[in-house]
């Protein structure tokens, strides 16, 4: 049994809060929720580490997923990334959350918002047009009290069945995508160039089984010491160990440049190889 656990725990794994926020799983949560308190060593039976493979998805002749103009979430290996497409009709429309990705154009382009895909190493960690996931969080979509399946990017497992399972994350590599990059390094007409004391945070929590919350920490920029690393645009790995076993991880941003509406610096992060430990049946 993984520390911090008690069998009082065990007994009355779904508390009010969660039961309240995230109804749709509670009952794949309470069945599967024991499964968390074994080992989850690779050379248990029971558990095996997935580390995601975008190679699998289709991608249209852009290099983008062919469903990122689709309201359907972004689903493969038994994982659910969280995607959400508004159509605004004229062929215009908005995407948020996770969209997969191979596009190789790094460069500066006015406006850089219709780039939102594209990603400062020029592809995914195995190198230039691999690919790799770009997703888009939305403050405005978050303000107030909301259920957890409402949040813009979120990553659940299923397993590829109905009924959601409780996973434990291990980590995955991130960086910039151009339209943060740029803004935060020239400066735009909605954000600041970043300077001294400057910083962009991406935050994963993840939430137990009992409704409670651990979260973990990346700094996308981090200007706040002489020495601090700059702006990130390589990929660079994200422990998530500490936040333990989970049936959802979602993500939040902030930034030193925001005001009276909220974050400034363009809300993107990307991300490759998640890699988990999950419970087979």
């Amino acid at each position: 049994m993984p520390a911090g656990y008690s069998n009082e725990a065990n007994n009355n794994l779904i508390n009010t809060s969660i039961m309240n926020k995230f109804s749709k799983y509670i009952a794949g949560a309470i069945i599967l929720a024991p499964l968390a308190l074994t080992s989850c060593s690779d050379d248990d039976n029971n558990s095996r580490t997935v580390i995601t493979d975008l190679s699998t998805l289709s991608y249209n002749e852009a290099g983008v997923w062919a469903g990122w103009n689709a309201d359907d979430d972004l689903e493969f290996q038994g994982f659910e990334f969280s995607h959400d497409y508004t159509d605004y009709g004229g062929g215009s429309g908005m995407s948020s959350g996770f969209v997969a990705a191979k596009q190789t154009d790094n460069e500066f382009h006015n406006p850089m918002y219709e780039y939102q895909f594209t990603v400062m190493p020029k592809g995914g960690k195995d190198g230039v047009g691999t690919p790799y996931m770009v997703a888009y969080w939305s403050s405005y979509d978050e303000m107030g009290d909301i259920d957890y399946d409402d949040r813009t990017c979120y990553i659940t497992y299923d397993g590829g069945g109905d009924t959601p399972m409780v996973f434990s994350p291990i980590g995955m590599y991130v960086t910039n995508n151009c339209y943060a990059y740029y803004s935060m390094s020239k400066g735009d007409a909605y954000a600041k160039k970043f300077g001294d004391g400057d910083w962009f945070k991406l935050t994963a929590h993840g939430v137990r089984a009992d409704g409670s919350e651990t979260t973990a920490d990346f700094y996308l920029a981090d200007f706040r010491e002489q020495d601090g690393k700059g702006i990130v645009s390589d990929w660079q790995y994200f422990d998530l160990t500490g936040l333990g076993d989970v049936l959802l991880i979602y993500f939040t941003m902030d930034s030193s440049d925001s005001g009276a509406y909220g974050m400034n610096t363009p809300a993107y992060f990307a991300i490759d190889k998640f890699t988990a430990t999950v419970q087979t049946l």
